[in-house]
């Protein structure tokens, strides 16, 4: 039959009881414990009351009785349990363990976020970091469900759930094969893209809303992965439009170019649940990402 009501015992009263033990005698007990005896000496009656048993024989204070033989080990191994949960939680909160995972569109997680990864983890050598790259929905997606701590992308759409931290703008252009004709022009509007072939991609609906977007509606080709598109702009298949940021560098058979009439911008943030606190990991992976790549 288990007992209908469990006394308060306090962690320091089962530290008092073992270092009796431990030390053979109250009087050294007090000096390990930074008490005095009597301290020590009440400590222990106040515990043999909640227990409803001598724990230390009268004849000789420092000798366990039966029932302070059986309680010992128990005692030792939650004091034990007690300190271990209680350093690991102090690793986590001090960064010197835990981990955090990020989902990245590919041109932040390119461009962008390697050196932001590489400040972090000499700032938290002990910090283990997961880096995902991803195009904005999916980003998203994956800080909704908790998949990842942090994303940052553009918003795809709004969600209560989501809270998002505005890090930097960039504007959206074409990019094209230098010896496409689109790029002579010296000043390009989306409208001068009709009659051309045209490869939309995700960003393409950021153009959403805009009067560019009766243009892409009818595009030849969509390509999603970074590489196929990439591989059909240098083979001089169309044009595509893309984030400045996303532009590949070291091209040079592919030039970009601004776009006005209308100017479109990306608005690249900083995504995490709104409902939950971060660990401290993902938190000062947050400051750090606002810090270096905010506006």
């Amino acid at each position: 039959m288990q007992p209908s009501h469990l006394p308060d015992i306090k962690l320091n009263q089962l530290r008092h009881f073992v270092s009796v033990v431990e030390q053979k005698g109250f009087h050294a007990a007090a000096r390990k414990c930074f008490r005095s005896q009597p301290a020590i000496s009440l400590s222990i009656q106040d515990l043999e009351e909640k227990l409803g048993g001598a724990l230390f024989e009268k004849h000789s204070k420092a000798e366990p009785t039966a029932l302070g033989r059986l309680f010992y080990p128990l005692a030792k191994d939650l004091i034990l349990h007690y300190d271990r949960m209680l350093r690991e939680v102090l690793l986590i909160t001090q960064l010197q363990a835990g981990r955090v995972s990020i989902a990245a569109v590919p041109s932040v997680a390119e461009r962008l976020l390697p050196a932001v990864i590489k400040e972090y983890v000499q700032r938290y050598p002990d910090i283990r970091v997961q880096v995902q790259d991803d195009n904005a929905e999916n980003v998203q997606r994956k800080v909704l469900s908790g998949e990842v701590d942090l994303g940052i992308a553009s918003r795809c759409e709004e969600d209560a759930r989501l809270a998002f931290v505005e890090l930097f703008r960039d504007r959206m252009g074409v990019a094209c094969h230098r010896e496409h004709p689109l790029s002579e022009a010296r000043t390009l509007t989306w409208k001068m893209l009709e009659g051309h072939t045209l490869i939309a991609n995700g960003t393409v609906r950021l153009l959403n809303g805009t009067p560019a977007e009766a243009i892409w509606a009818d595009a030849h080709l969509t390509i999603y992965n970074t590489t196929s598109l990439i591989a059909m702009l240098e083979a001089n298949i169309g044009v595509t439009a893309l984030p400045s940021l996303a532009f590949p560098q070291g091209r040079a058979n592919l030039v970009f170019k601004a776009t006005g009439e209308p100017a479109v911008e990306r608005c690249i943030g900083l995504m995490a649940q709104r409902r939950y606190t971060g660990t401290p990991a993902a938190q000062a992976m947050a400051a750090l990402i606002t810090e270096r790549l905010g506006r």
